[in-house]
């Protein structure tokens, strides 16, 4: 049997069992520890998120020039810390991952201090890495959204009654004098409406 250096891990395979039952006992014997680990960012973003909620509300309400620039950039910079906190959210996940990782292979303690160590030490490498990660999930949302959106929005309400609308109001009067011809009735409407369902559909299948 070869001998292992000072340097070497001895790793052993874990089981799904082995996994779930060291994770259930980590969160048990530390989970304040894990709470304050969690407690920064989240505060951080809850905190832009409330100023955001309440600094967009005063923003369409407002009249004075002076108040709309105070929320305009409470606004913006609100947002950014709701960013920031998020992604400070990423990158801690990314020590505590990396922690709990040397708690399982060398049994070393789980402590915030210790997250945030592996935080400081690798900063660059992990907001790097929580950037690729946002730039992803941006990636895949929107088309996702995109399709959600025309199959269940869009298609699911192409049914009688909703295209051509039954709920369009009459179209407003029109002085005779201003109009060079009488204005086209409630039955044009609904015509020309069916008409470009007919166009777009089949545009849309190709």
């Amino acid at each position: 049997m070869s001998t292992l250096s000072a340097s070497q891990l001895p790793l052993a395979p874990l089981g799904a069992g082995d996994l779930i039952d060291r994770a259930v006992r980590l969160y048990r014997r530390h989970l304040f520890v894990l709470i304050r680990t969690a407690a920064p960012p989240v505060i951080i973003a809850s905190t832009g998120w409330i100023v955001f909620s309440l600094s967009i509300q005063r923003l369409f309400i407002t009249d004075d020039m002076g108040e709309l620039a105070l929320y305009g950039t409470l606004t913006f910079f609100s947002a950014a810390l709701t960013a920031a906190g998020y992604l400070f959210m990423v990158v801690v996940m990314g020590g505590a991952t990396r922690t709990l990782v040397a708690h399982l292979l060398r049994n070393d303690p789980v402590t915030a201090r210790a997250t945030y160590k592996a935080v400081r030490s690798r900063f660059w490498g992990l907001v790097a890495a929580s950037l690729i990660v946002v730039v992803w999930f941006c990636v895949a949302f929107f088309p996702t959204f995109m399709v959600w959106y025309i199959a269940v929005v869009f298609l699911v309400h192409c049914t009688d009654e909703r295209i051509p609308g039954s709920m369009r109001a009459d179209a407003l009067p029109l002085p005779e004098a201003l109009a060079k011809s009488p204005p086209p009735s409630r039955e044009n409407h609904i015509a020309e409406e069916r008409r470009l369902t007919y166009v777009v559909l089949p545009r849309r299948r190709r």
